[in-house]
């Protein structure tokens, strides 16, 4: 009997927003009105209340930037991107911003508006979590990689962490169809896939570490995960920002790999702005989801 198909579940997580590449905009979005998101701000901004990293503002949203504040969004049905810097007064528009006081704002098109066939969309997080099928609460090897994602390796390396010191692992990948494709005993705590094992692209494929202790405990934990196709994968090396790309360019990036369910890739990207913007909460907590 064939397996489940690759799953992800989704939290609300209140305030936290992501956007995400769509094809075409969501009747829901429409009916909420939010038009841009907040993809970079420092200083003091505010709205009708403070305004955050991954923000998402409705139409006629009246924008406070003090001196010295900035402000960069990006209009969810464009990609266009608008970077103010205070002090300023702005009027969010469905059209555009409309500046009630201060300098004009610089205009560009994002990273994600760069291909115009694709249009920038709002969701509520949608963080990849595949489930762990097989994970006992007393199991403790813990899958690090890849786990409950995709990815753009197409062999990537498999890693867990040990438990005990000397004892042997057996290692099974098997497809989407439950057949097993690769098994070893091993004692390392990774490893990578002989060439002559190809994974299909888009299928699920689960792997499953177990053990057995020395008071004869066996412990077993399995992740299903996926190689992205070679159309997400060129997309994702087409849209990947420059080192030196800005705050704004790599929170949009970030959030289309977490919505293309890129969750590994993502969290590099989060982690790195989570680091540089440590008082922003938003962030941080994409790099714990």
């Amino acid at each position: 009997m064939a397996r489940h198909p690759f799953g992800f579940t989704t939290r609300l997580r209140g305030w936290i927003m992501t956007i995400a590449l769509g094809l075409a905009l969501a009747p829901a979005w429409a009916a909420a009105q939010n038009i841009v998101i907040v993809t970079d701000v420092s200083g003091n901004v505010s709205g009708q209340e403070k305004i955050a990293m991954l923000s998402e503002l409705g139409a006629n949203t009246r924008l406070q930037i003090d001196g010295g504040g900035k402000l960069v969004v990006i209009y969810l049905a464009s990609g266009d991107e608008y970077s103010f810097t205070g002090p300023a007064q702005v009027l969010l528009q469905t059209s555009g911003p409309q500046m009630l006081s201060g300098a004009i704002p610089q205009k560009k098109t994002s990273v994600l508006g760069k291909n115009s066939a694709v249009i920038v969309k709002p969701v509520h997080v949608t963080q990849a979590a595949v489930v762990m099928r097989g994970i006992r609460p007393a199991a403790r090897i813990k899958l690090l990689s890849p786990a409950g994602t995709r990815t753009l390796d197409p062999s990537p390396q498999f890693r867990w962490e040990g438990f005990e010191q000397g004892l042997a692992y057996h290692f099974e990948l098997t497809d989407d169809t439950g057949h097993a494709i690769y098994a070893v005993e091993i004692q390392e705590t990774n490893l990578s896939l002989p060439s002559s094992v190809q994974l299909q692209e888009g299928a699920t494929h689960t792997w499953e570490i177990s053990t057995r202790t020395a008071d004869g405990r066996r412990y077993v934990s399995t992740s299903d995960f996926a190689v992205a196709s070679a159309a997400v994968r060129s997309d994702a090396q087409a849209l990947r920002p420059g080192a030196n790309a800005s705050v704004s360019e790599r929170v949009a990036y970030a959030t289309w790999l977490s919505r293309m369910e890129l969750r590994e890739e993502a969290r590099k990207f989060w982690k790195s702005l989570a680091a540089e913007r440590p008082e922003e909460p938003a962030l941080k907590a994409m790099v714990d989801d």
